[in-house]
């Protein structure tokens, strides 16, 4: 759990805002976002570069003739209105370890501002990693359609997360009282601007200790690089090893849902064995043709590093410039291998082009074990991902805190926040406080003092209300800073430099949980897997499943599985033969495929809402209507009951043929439509728009037929002597109102 929540707070919340980040087509020649009056670029602020590219580096590059990749990471998904006298902004953005910035990367600022500004007083600062990158005066010049680029190609980039900072002083007025509220003191940022990247690779030849690049590229806003590609005669190992990669790879980059593309060795061309870095998961006798060349070629490379059970990087034999993962396993030994490639602990530890498989390996990872018994939830903000927050402004400063509430939860009752803080002894209590709202409404406020000042707790008891509306919970701490003690609480005149407070990392919530009853597709992976063990649930695939079908198997699960990547006990089985079905008696089960490659057992999916007949999908609950083109080919997810076993259920993810199985990556990938999968059934047409069905669990019971209700074949032994009970004594009443009705007429 504790790894789970770390990566969720890291990659999601991991400050005092929550940027937005995706790919832009922005340029030098950026043009102003919808909400800005300009129509272009009026202004180019020209300050001094001091992390400008060196010409050593720009000789190299051309020397080289290195190609960048280039990723525009865009700061903000709107137009970011600034207002008040001080103001911050923070935005998080990650240069991988195997990566490194060359000549051309630079941040570039799109902004205008209100014309009612004193110039002399209001400034704009940008900071990098807390390092000054300059500042520039609010003035007439730059007061709409102002362009400020400031070089970073050589700034001193560490491997991880940086900051980059957005820092305003505007008045107004000389009051700045006044000014804190005055609606004419405002910036706005537009939505094209960007952090531009040119990165190349920081290694000179692949290594393992860079794992997950070249294939995994952490940072860039496509950072998914290679494909997976799986024996024409894949195992179950097989299959499983490819579901439990395609959650770690989701989960390393959780802000980007990633479009997985999953391809059978007949599938692969000379054409992409040139082009794309590929992941081969199979044991060495499997591999019959374009695999077996990458086998031969891994031998020729390395000649004492191709024996079996072994994960090794190899060049591809059509481009030498393409590096391949191998990993060569049969079917005792896939798992540990997974197990390397996975658990980050055993990733620190590779390095070189290969690694042998060990015979024993247990995971690191123990967080599914972890408090199964208990209902009580505690997490504190380090365990979410954060450190210490500082808060520093002038008046007004404030931090956000995010936690997602695990999706097979349901809160019990309310939620306790135990907030500890300090702050600087050189502020005037009486005007300075603390306040605080959870998912944007107030729920407490206090003055701050001297015995805050070293340790200030808050314990608060926030209503389960709070949390009815979103998964998450939001929490905004807002200091509000005085340092006079004689003077109005911010005049000018006033010193500010003792204004700061500082968040404790081991603040915490705490909240009692029971499992959901009732679940939903928002609600997945329940109930699939719970706190990171799917070992309850089987996932089931048709046994000659396509390159599309698998995409589609790696696809859902990244994204479904990407917070609970232990792997504990989770398996992919082919629906070859019956004994499949012996395997998943009493487990939840995952189908995934086309209808012509299901079996009609589970394609009936008994108390779903739709079901295939004469090819075409046919809804068979009063409350979903569907046209006659979204009959004839659509992808659906729907929940419904197991046709195993009446106590367990069943998620399928189908499509009318194996054409349509594509639009479940399509829909899954696109956040829009990935918001609209909800309810027990979600339908996806050509177009790739969902359509969802809040249907209940008791709606397709209600449109069977009279003498589906009367048969005992889906009910447990108790219903059934119920059942059995009730229709004799019908019977035996009838027969004695039979009996009385003739004797009496017998006496009349």
């Amino acid at each position: 759990m504790k790894k789970l929540l770390s990566s969720m707070g890291s990659l999601l919340v991991l400050a005092m805002s929550i940027p937005w980040t995706a790919q832009a087509a922005a340029t030098s020649e950026s043009t102003m976002g919808a909400g800005l009056s300009a129509a272009t670029v009026q202004t180019v602020e020209t300050t001094k570069q001091p992390y400008a590219a060196t010409p050593e580096a720009i000789a190299e590059m051309a020397a080289k003739k290195i190609k960048a990749d280039v990723n525009n990471i865009v700061l903000f998904a709107d137009d970011r209105v600034l207002q008040g006298v001080s103001n911050r902004e923070d935005y998080y953005f990650e240069i991988g370890k195997s990566r490194k910035l060359l000549p051309g990367s630079y941040i570039e600022l799109i902004y205008g501002h209100s014309q009612t500004l004193i110039a002399s007083r209001s400034t704009l600062t940008i900071l990098l990693d807390d390092v000054p990158l300059g500042s520039v005066f609010l003035n007439e010049k730059n007061r709409e359609g102002a362009k400020w680029r400031m070089d970073i190609s050589s700034f001193p980039f560490d491997p991880g997360f940086h900051k980059l900072s957005i820092v305003t002083h505007m008045e107004v007025t000389n009051d700045l009282c006044t000014d804190q509220d005055n609606t004419a003191n405002w910036m706005r940022i537009s939505s094209d601007s960007i952090i531009h990247l040119n990165t190349t690779s920081s290694y000179a030849s692949p290594d393992l200790s860079y794992y997950p690049s070249p294939f995994l590229e952490k940072g860039s806003t496509k950072p998914l690089n290679a494909a997976f590609v799986l024996p024409d005669t894949a195992s179950n190992a097989d299959l499983t090893a490819l579901t439990r990669l395609s959650q770690y790879f989701a989960s390393t980059v959780a802000a980007i849902n990633l479009d997985m593309d999953v391809y059978r060795e007949s599938d692969v061309s000379n054409k992409l064995l040139g082009e794309q870095p590929l992941i081969w998961i199979g044991a060495a006798q499997e591999w019959t043709q374009s695999g077996a060349q990458v086998l031969a070629q891994l031998r020729k490379e390395q000649p004492n590093g191709a024996e079996a059970n072994r994960i090794a990087l190899v060049a591809s034999p059509a481009n030498s410039d393409i590096t391949n993962l191998f990993i060569m396993a049969d079917e005792s030994a896939m798992a540990n291998a997974v197990t390397m490639l996975t658990d980050e602990t055993l990733i620190g530890q590779l390095y070189g082009k290969s690694v042998s498989i060990p015979e024993t390996i247990t995971s690191l990872d123990q967080s599914a074990n972890a408090e199964t018994s208990s209902k009580t939830q505690q997490v504190t903000f380090a365990d979410m991902g954060y450190g210490n927050l500082t808060v520093e402004s002038l008046m007004v400063g404030a931090a956000r805190i995010s936690y997602p509430i695990p999706s097979e939860w349901e809160l019990k009752s309310g939620v306790k926040l135990n907030l500890k803080y300090k702050h600087s002894k050189a502020l005037n209590f009486a005007q300075s406080m603390i306040a605080v709202k959870v998912n944007g409404i107030p729920v407490a406020s206090k003055f701050l003092s001297a015995e805050s000042s070293e340790a200030g707790v808050l314990n608060l008891e926030l209503s389960k209300d709070l949390f009815t509306s979103q998964r998450s919970i939001d929490i905004d701490v807002g200091f509000q800073f005085s340092a006079n003690v004689s003077e109005a609480a911010c005049s000018a005149s006033s010193s500010h430099i003792g204004n700061w407070a500082v968040i404790d990392s081991s603040s915490s919530l705490s909240y009692v949980y029971k499992k959901r009853n009732t679940t939903e597709l928002q609600n997945l992976p329940s109930p699939l897997a719970t706190k990171g063990d799917w070992s309850e649930s089987a996932i089931l695939v048709p046994k000659d499943a396509s390159a599309s079908e698998l995409s589609a198997l790696a696809t859902f699960m990244g994204m479904i599985g990407r917070n609970e990547t232990s792997g504990l006990g989770l398996q992919v089985l082919a629906l070859d033969g019956s004994a499949w079905e012996q395997a998943a008696a009493d487990k939840q089960l995952l189908v995934v495929g086309s209808a012509d490659k299901l079996p009609q057992k589970l394609l009936a999916c008994p108390e779903g809402a739709v079901t295939i007949k004469d090819g075409q999908l046919t809804p068979t609950a009063a409350q979903v209507e569907l046209l006659g083109s979204i009959r004839e080919r659509a992808a659906w997810l729907q929940l419904c009951q197991s046709p195993l076993n009446e106590d367990r259920a069943m998620v399928m993810v189908a499509a009318t043929d194996e054409g349509a199985i594509g639009l479940v990556n399509a829909a899954m990938v696109a956040p829009a439509t990935n918001a609209k999968i909800a309810g027990r059934l979600a339908v996806i047409d050509e177009r790739k728009e969902v359509h969802p069905f809040l249907v209940s669990q008791q709606a397709a019971d209600q449109s069977s037929s009279a003498s589906e209700l009367l048969t005992t074949a889906n009910k447990t032994v108790a219903d059934r002597l119920l059942m059995i009970g009730g229709i004799a004594i019908v019977m035996i009443a009838a027969a004695v109102l039979f009996w009385w009705i003739r004797r009496r007429r017998g006496s009349l």
